[in-house]
């Protein structure tokens, strides 16, 4: 009778035992799962960049502009993400001043402003995390325009429209904490023009592709660097 008891005490004792073995194993297999989750979302979280580049201010594509460049790039695979860009363009210093000479000369008051839209995919080689740094090679897109309007004179303007495609190969780093440096160079086709209206309400279009010897060069070289920051 009282071994019986025994028996089903020493039972019911280890398999409490064994349950709360189970529980503690749960828990900890559970915090495991929570902290890789975390770490995971903190990796997913730090894959998003904004970017720029300040010396853009001074020069950019069209000669004697200057570009207020916003990009964003964000990861949406373990070695793959996404670009997107949005620029203000206007006259650089250089342009200002001789649009003020213009100004002060033929008494008439010159409005310019434009914008720039680009976007582009990224394949980082031998990265296969959520980090966006490392080799990559890219596919790239823009339009950049910029056009000068006469107040009061609407037939009298000028606009500038580049439209451009290409491959990009670059190397992207933290340099410092958050702190990334995106340099690359890329090759592709352009297709630039120019539009030209006067007084008289004739508009002639122009087609900027021309090579130093009269044939088409719609071959378009970029070679730049942004830098950025992760988050």
């Amino acid at each position: 009778m009282y071994s019986k008891s025994i028996y089903i005490l020493i039972l019911l004792l280890l398999s409490s035992y064994f349950i709360t073995i189970a529980q503690v194993d749960d828990e900890e297999n559970t915090e495991e799962i929570v902290f890789d989750k975390n770490a995971l979302s903190k990796l997913r979280v730090e894959s998003n960049i904004i970017k720029t580049n300040p010396l853009v201010l001074l020069w950019s594509q069209i000669p004697f502009t200057g570009e207020a460049r916003f990009l964003y790039e964000k990861m949406f695979h373990k070695n793959q993400s996404s670009m997107f860009g949005a620029s203000y363009v206007f006259p650089n210093f250089l342009l200002v001043t001789l649009l003020k000479e213009l100004q002060n000369q033929f008494n008439v008051k010159i409005s310019s402003g434009g914008y720039r839209v680009q976007g582009m995919y990224k394949f980082y080689i031998n990265n296969y995390d959520f980090e966006p740094e490392g080799v990559y090679l890219g596919l790239h897109a823009s339009y950049y325009t910029i056009s000068f309007n006469v107040k009061n004179r609407p037939n009298d303007f000028l606009k500038y429209h580049y439209l451009n495609g290409s491959i990009v190969g670059g190397y992207q780093r933290e340099v410092l904490d958050y702190i990334l440096l995106d340099v690359y160079a890329g090759i592709g086709i352009k297709n630039n023009s120019r539009v030209l209206g006067d007084a008289s309400g004739i508009t002639s279009s122009s087609n900027l592709n021309l090579g130093s010897v009269g044939f088409s060069n719609n071959l378009k070289y970029s070679l730049g660097i942004n830098v950025g920051y992760l988050f």
